[in-house]
């Protein structure tokens, strides 16, 4: 026994010190999400600076998602977006955003429809606060 006396205080300090050094992860938003379906709900998603909008396409047709007056100094985070604010989700797609000030965002979701046109506009709004 005394031959791993010394082994046995090394690994318990390598014990210890491996408790103390696991990744602290904190998450500073939180994740809303907006259900696209018949239309697109919430409508109204109320959201903070840092918190993620992420959009979840239920239909089995694509359906395209046009950002309102999104300036790019306002995203902390795009996933599935274009430059200009669009994103086509197929079915069972997502795609997100993260905003770092206060304001307002509007967008429109385009579904394919039974209606004559067959097209169907659902309008929606973020409020950061």
């Amino acid at each position: 026994m005394k031959k791993y006396k010394p082994y046995l205080g090394v690994l318990a300090v390598m014990v210890m010190n491996s408790c103390t050094t696991l990744p602290q992860t904190t998450q500073t938003g939180e994740v809303r999400d907006i259900n696209i379906e018949s239309t697109a709900s919430p409508e109204r998603v109320q959201a903070r600076p840092g918190d993620e909008v992420r959009w979840i396409n239920h239909r089995t047709g694509s359906v395209t998602l046009i950002l309102q007056d999104t300036r790019q100094d306002r995203l902390a985070c795009k996933r599935g977006f274009s430059d200009e604010g669009i994103a086509v989700l197929g079915a069972n797609q997502t795609a997100s955003i993260c905003l770092n000030k206060a304001g307002e965002v509007k967008y429109n979701v385009r579904m394919e429809s039974m209606l004559p046109g067959g097209e169907e506009l659902a309008k929606g709004q973020i409020d950061v606060q």
